[in-house]
């Protein structure tokens, strides 16, 4: 054990501020993802609470890139909710 503590003592400030600023990228990025995936949750839902408006809802959000790099939240919506709101928001066009 005092091997350890020594080994950390004797290690320059630099290493801990990279280990500090590598936890913090490490939680922002949890944190981004949570919001993202709550954010698609929310143009869904709404978006299924109102079909006929649902295309203009989803529309300036869900482009080709955003699509594909959130598919995996769309899938899990659809598999909670039911897939009818893949065609009423044109989704399934891209």
């Amino acid at each position: 054990m005092e091997t350890l503590a020594r080994i950390i003592e004797s290690l320059p400030v630099w290493v801990f501020v990279l280990f500090a600023v590598f936890f913090l990228g490490v939680i922002a990025d949890i944190i981004w993802t949570i919001i993202a995936r709550k954010k698609i949750y929310d143009i869904l839902a709404l978006a299924a609470d109102n079909p006929e408006n649902a295309r203009e809802l989803a529309a300036p959000i869900f482009g080709k890139q955003y699509t594909f790099i959130r598919s995996q939240a769309i899938e899990r919506f659809v598999k909670n909710e039911g897939n009818e709101v893949v065609y009423l928001t044109g989704i399934d066009q891209y």
